[in-house]
């Protein structure tokens, strides 16, 4: 009756880990740095790996009160591109947490990260 008592201590064990882990990996995220870019630099977008937009930069050349229709789009050009590099390295980050933890490739990331 008690044999398995060892057993789930063991994975208590592991699943406290597992979440110190978590909230590690997810403080992490929020002080790394990932840039976009579109119009060849002309609008800058960084986020951070919890994909916070954290700034944006215009080049004051291409403020144009009659182009403002280009500068949206290379607004939202830049700021998906970041996105999706914060979405790569949160992806990478998960899968790495999870093999370092014995967890099998790709259980962690097909729900955790919306894929």
């Amino acid at each position: 009756m008690f044999r398995n008592l060892g057993d789930m201590a063991g994975l208590l064990t592991q699943a406290k880990k597992f979440e110190k882990e978590m909230k590690d990996l997810n403080e992490r995220l929020g002080w790394a740095r990932v840039e976009g870019d579109a119009g060849g630099g002309m609008v800058r977008v960084v986020c951070n790996g919890r994909q916070d937009v954290l700034s944006v930069e215009i080049d004051p050349a291409i403020v144009d009160p009659s182009e403002t229709a280009m500068l949206e789009e290379l607004i939202l050009a830049a700021v998906n591109t970041a996105r999706r590099k914060a979405q790569e390295l949160a992806k990478e980050e998960m899968e790495k947490l999870a093999r370092d933890m014995g967890v099998p490739p790709g259980l962690l990331t097909r729900g955790a990260m919306g894929a």
